[in-house]
């Protein structure tokens, strides 16, 4: 009986063994499984938060126009970008004085950004030539008229010459530089 106990033992241990060599086997494959997604998970979670950084980003730049374009629409709902006044001759002044250097474009954004009222101004002579002027309808003396550039004053009237309009006679007369028409743009 006794080599009967010691087979039956002998059997019940290589069970035993056999089951230890499974359990350990599976908890290995088990431990690499869970390792692989622990990784799997790891680099989803880093594309996440890349994903989530970005939105962030992005939203911060949209907060950023978002408050751009509200102060820009509270202005436009002030009328202080669009409003614009006749000028007195003082302001006319002041203002050629300050910028009457400029090229006539620069002078045009200028008056405009301060609210002042000008006009784009076109005087054409019948030599062919034409001369541009800065105009503005002053409420105290007027439309008066300025070349860019040379910051002369100008009184143009058509069938005159140009150079006999232009205040103070910088300019020698010409004799093909009669005014024949003048267009003024608002």
């Amino acid at each position: 009986m006794k080599r009967k106990n010691v087979k039956k033992r002998l059997f019940v241990l290589i069970i035993l063994l056999a089951l230890f060599f499974l359990i350990y086997y599976s908890q290995g494959e088990m431990i690499n499984s869970t390792k692989s997604e622990i990784t799997k998970s790891s680099l989803d979670l880093m594309q996440v938060e890349n994903e989530r950084n970005s939105s962030i980003a992005t939203l911060n730049l949209i907060q950023s126009q978002l408050a751009e374009n509200n102060s820009e629409l509270r202005q436009l709902k002030s009328g202080d970008i669009y409003y614009l006044h006749d000028p007195t001759m003082q302001e006319v002044t002041d203002f050629i004085n300050d910028y009457g250097s400029a090229s006539l474009q620069n002078l045009l954004n200028n008056a405009k950004s301060q609210g002042i009222r000008c006009a784009y101004v076109m005087a054409f002579l019948t030599s062919g030539n034409n001369y541009p002027l800065i105009g503005f309808d002053t409420i105290d003396k007027g439309m008066i008229y300025f070349e860019a550039g040379t910051r002369y004053q100008v009184i143009p009237k058509i069938g005159s010459a140009y150079t006999q309009c232009v205040v103070g006679s910088p300019y020698s007369i010409g004799v093909f530089d009669i005014i024949s028409d003048i267009v003024c743009i608002w």
